[in-house]
C-alpha cells in the first residue's frame, strides 16, 4: 500500500552492469516493505469526478507479515453511515491466495475470486487487484529505462487470469525501492489509469511509505485520492483479526 541524491552516471550503475534484473527490482521493492510485519493505519477516500463533484469516505486497515510469504490484511470502512462495516480480508500464503468481501446490508460474506479482482472497491477508482500483493512468480519483468532517480519496470501478467490489467508500469524510486508511479494497462494496451504515491515518511530503516496515493481514471476522468494516517507498526496483531468472523464485526474489537 513503499511507497518512498546524488546523480551518477546512468550507465554505470544501471541494473545489468549491477546484476540487478527487473524481478530484481520489484522482489527488493517488496522485501523492504514486508519488513514491516505488523501495522495499523486509518486512511481518508477522496472521489472526484469528472464534473468535480467529490465525496469522502475513511476505512481502517490492518496489516500482518507472516513467514513462507503470508500475508493479512482487514480493511473496514468507518464512514459514511451507509457504508460503515463494509469489509475487505485478504489471506495469503505460499500456496493459496484468497479474499471475502463483506457487506452489512446484505450480511453476506463474498469470495472475491478471478472476475471480481477488477471490481471498484467502495465506489472508487481503487480495484480489489490495486490492493492486493502481487506474487512476482505471475508475472513477467522487463526494465524499460533508468533514469537518474529512478527505474521504469513493465510487470506482464504470465496468463490473463492473473490479472485484470494487460500489463502494469511501475516507477520504482532507486535510493528507497518505494513506488512512486504505477501506469495500468488493459488487454488492448491501453493505459486506463494512473496512481501516483507521494508524501513520504521511513516507518523504519530503509523503509519508505507513501502518506499519500492518488488513482487518475483516465477512462472515465475521476480521481481517487488516499491519505493516510495514525500509522502504527510493530503492534501486537493477533491473527484473530484476520479471520471472517472478525470481518462481520468490523472494526469492533480493534
Amino acid at each position: 500500500m513503499r511507497l518512498l541524491l546524488t546523480a551518477f552516471v546512468v550507465l554505470l550503475l544501471s541494473p545489468s552492469v549491477l546484476g540487478q534484473s527487473a524481478e530484481d527490482i520489484f522482489r527488493e521493492m517488496n522485501r523492504r516493505q514486508r519488513q514491516i510485519q505488523t501495522q495499523q493505519v486509518s486512511i481518508n477516500m477522496e472521489i472526484v469526478d469528472d464534473r468535480s463533484r467529490s465525496r469522502s469516505s475513511s476505512l481502517v486497515l490492518l496489516t500482518k507479515v507472516g513467514s513462507n510469504d503470508s500475508f493479512k490484511a482487514l480493511a473496514v470502512f468507518t464512514a459514511p453511515s451507509d457504508i460503515s462495516g463494509t469489509g475487505l480480508l485478504t489471506l495469503r500464503t505460499a500456496s493459496s491466495d484468497e479474499q471475502l468481501f463483506y457487506v452489512p446490508a446484505l450480511d453476506e460474506v463474498q469470495r472475491v475470486d478471478g472476475s471480481l479482482r477488477g471490481q471498484n472497491l467502495g465506489g472508487s477508482d481503487i480495484t480489489f487487484e490495486d490492493i492486493s500483493p502481487r506474487d512476482p512468480a505471475d508475472y513477467t519483468f522487463s526494465l524499460i529505462r533508468t533514469t537518474n532517480t529512478a527505474w521504469v519496470v513493465r510487470a506482464t501478467p504470465r496468463t490473463a487470469s492473473v490479472s485484470a490489467y494487460g500489463k502494469v508500469v511501475l516507477m520504482v524510486d532507486r535510493q528507497r525501492y518505494s513506488l512512486l508511479r504505477m501506469d495500468c494497462y488493459d488487454k488492448q494496451n491501453r493505459r486506463i489509469k494512473r496512481l501516483v504515491a507521494s508524501e513520504f515518511e521511513e516507518v523504519q530503516t530503509g523503509v519508505w511509505q507513501a502518506s499519500r496515493l492518488v488513482m487518475e481514471n483516465e477512462e472515465n476522468d475521476r480521481r481517487t485520492t488516499l491519505t493516510f494516517s495514525n500509522r502504527q507498526s510493530g503492534l501486537a496483531l493477533a491473527d484473530a483479526l484476520f479471520t471472517e468472523e472478525q470481518l462481520r464485526r468490523g472494526t469492533e474489537g480493534l
